[in-house]
């Protein structure tokens, strides 16, 4: 039996409106991701693989065609529903960290649960047991200023996860990265699939970076290649 996809697009088209004539980022884009797959989007800079991403956690609505997480339409949720959406079930990793300057590593790790509600002593808890598999419990308590790019995107993905999220969005995580480090974070992400169980969907331009997902499929000028 087929496992259900947690997240599906028909036929989805995003399309902006700068200058005279819109720009179409998506042109009838069709994908299912299904739950424990590790899937990598891959296309050169400009193919619309972070408008996707952004699709998928629901940050930005299609101007056509429907997506669809577990079975449930984002058409059908309002703002407050995709922003807890995003909150407990889709974590996100970006190129540049974006970890908050004027928190610790530590602080940066917890806030996801902090703004869920979640009690002090269960934050420390998870946030301990979070860096410590990452290798960063000896950084718990440093500003971001003072950690390695490689450090730093540990730190977004410990952030990303501490959820426990249904799904695990990477766009172009290893951008920023000297090899050695954005190995340790494409093994990271694997592992995460593998032993955790994490459905991934990292987003490169990178044919080495696509290597470490069980599929990948090819996006270009807004549409998948068959």
């Amino acid at each position: 039996m087929r496992t259900p996809p947690i997240i599906h697009l028909e036929q989805v088209t995003k399309s902006y409106d700068k200058g005279p004539q819109p720009i179409l980022a998506l042109q009838g884009v069709s994908l299912e991701i299904r739950r424990g797959e590790f899937v990598a989007v891959m296309g050169p800079s400009g193919c619309g693989k972070s408008t996707m991403l952004h699709l998928m956690a629901g940050i930005d609505r299609p101007t056509s065609g429907e997506i669809g997480f577990e079975g449930k339409p984002f058409s059908a949720m309002d703002e407050t529903q995709l922003t807890r959406l995003r909150r407990e079930r889709v974590g996100i990793v970006y190129q540049l960290y974006n970890l908050l300057p004027h928190l610790t590593l530590g602080e940066n790790v917890a806030l996801p649960l902090l703004l869920a509600g979640s009690l002090l002593r269960d934050v420390q808890q998870r946030v301990a047991e979070a860096i410590q598999g990452l290798d960063l419990t000896e950084r718990i308590n440093h500003w971001p200023h003072q950690l390695s790019g490689g450090e730093m995107q540990r730190a977004a993905v410990a952030r990303a996860v501490i959820t426990r999220p249904s799904l695990l969005l990477a766009d172009e995580p290893t951008g920023n990265l000297d090899s050695k480090a954005g190995e340790a974070v494409l093994t990271l992400l694997q592992t995460l699939n593998r032993q955790e169980g994490y459905t991934v969907v990292l987003a490169t331009h990178s044919q080495q970076a696509a290597s470490y997902a069980q599929r990948i499929v090819h996006l270009r000028d807004g549409r998948i290649l068959e």
